[in-house]
C-alpha cells in the first residue's frame, strides 16, 4: 500500500498480480463528522490495472510525475502506470544493459530519488537478487498534462466537503524537482542520515548524480535517453535485499 496525499489516492497491490487505485479524499478531516452519521461514505475504487505475472511486492508514487505509480513484482519486472487512464506506460528496463539491465530476482522495494534539473524520477530499487540498482528514467509520457485535473476536497460555505460527500476537482501542477531534497545525504557528516557505509566508488557515483550540477547530464544522459541503470550495487552474497 502507498498513499499519494497530493492526489487523494492510495495504491494497493497483492498476490493477484493486480494494482488498485482508491479515492481516499473521504478520509480527510472534513469528512470525519459526516462519516459518523453517514455509513455510505466510503473510499471508492477508481480503477484496477494488470500486467505483472507474479505477486506485486513493491509500489511507489512518482514525484516529478505525481500521477505515475511504479510497481515491482515477483516476476522480476518493474512497470510504470498512468493512474489517470489506468494504463501501463512501459516496463522499466535498461535494454542496453544486458544482464545488468533489470533485476534477476523479486523486486522488493522502490524508492523515488528526484534530482534537481532532471525532468524525470530516479529510482533506487532493492531485489532478492542481492543488489540495489539506481535508475535514471526517461520522462514519463502521461496522458494527463501537468495541469491535469486531480481530486481535492470540495469547498462549501462551511469550508468542508461539498454536499452529499462529493468530491470537487481542482487544478494543480506536477511537482517540481526544485522543491525536493535528494534522499541520500552527503559524505557521512553527522546528523545528515549520511552514507558513511557506502564504498568510495558507490559514493562517487551517487554524489555525481545528486550534486554534480552541470555534470548531471554526463552521468544520466539527455532527457530523451531511454531508461538506464546507472549503478548496480551488490549488497549481500546469497541473501536478498528487502528495502532500499
Amino acid at each position: 500500500i502507498c498513499v499519494n496525499e497530493q492526489l487523494g489516492r492510495m495504491g494497493s497491490a497483492g498476490r493477484d498480480s493486480t494494482l488498485n487505485v482508491w479515492d481516499i479524499t473521504t478520509l480527510h478531516a472534513d469528512f470525519r463528522s459526516r462519516r459518523a452519521d453517514d455509513k455510505g461514505i466510503k473510499c471508492g475504487l477508481v480503477g484496477t490495472m494488470s500486467g505483472h505475472r507474479g505477486d506485486v511486492t513493491a509500489l511507489k508514487w512518482g514525484v516529478v510525475s505525481p500521477t505515475v505509480l511504479y510497481s515491482g513484482a515477483r516476476d522480476n519486472s518493474m512497470k510504470a502506470w498512468d493512474t489517470t487512464t489506468m494504463m501501463e506506460i512501459r516496463d522499466l528496463e535498461d535494454k542496453m544493459g544486458g544482464l545488468s539491465g533489470k533485476h534477476r530476482g523479486d523486486v522488493r522495494s522502490i524508492s523515488v530519488m528526484p534530482v534537481t534539473g532532471v525532468p524525470a524520477d530516479m529510482l533506487v530499487t532493492a531485489s532478492l537478487d542481492s543488489t540495489l540498482k539506481v535508475w535514471a528514467l526517461a520522462p514519463m509520457r502521461e496522458a494527463a498534462a501537468a495541469d491535469s485535473m486531480i481530486p481535492g476536497i470540495g469547498s462549501g460555505d462551511d469550508g468542508g466537503a461539498a454536499a452529499g460527500g462529493g468530491v470537487s476537482e481542482q487544478k494543480t501542477g506536477a511537482a517540481s524537482t526544485t522543491d525536493v531534497t535528494p534522499v541520500v545525504g552527503d559524505t557521512g557528516d553527522a546528523g545528515t542520515g549520511g552514507d558513511e557505509d557506502w564504498d568510495e566508488e558507490t559514493k562517487a557515483i551517487l554524489n555525481s548524480i545528486l550534486y554534480g550540477g552541470s555534470a548531471v547530464e554526463s552521468v544520466l544522459g539527455t532527457a530523451d535517453a531511454p531508461d538506464r541503470v546507472v549503478a548496480t550495487i551488490p549488497v549481500f552474497e546469497d541473501a536478498g535485499v528487502h528495502a532500499a
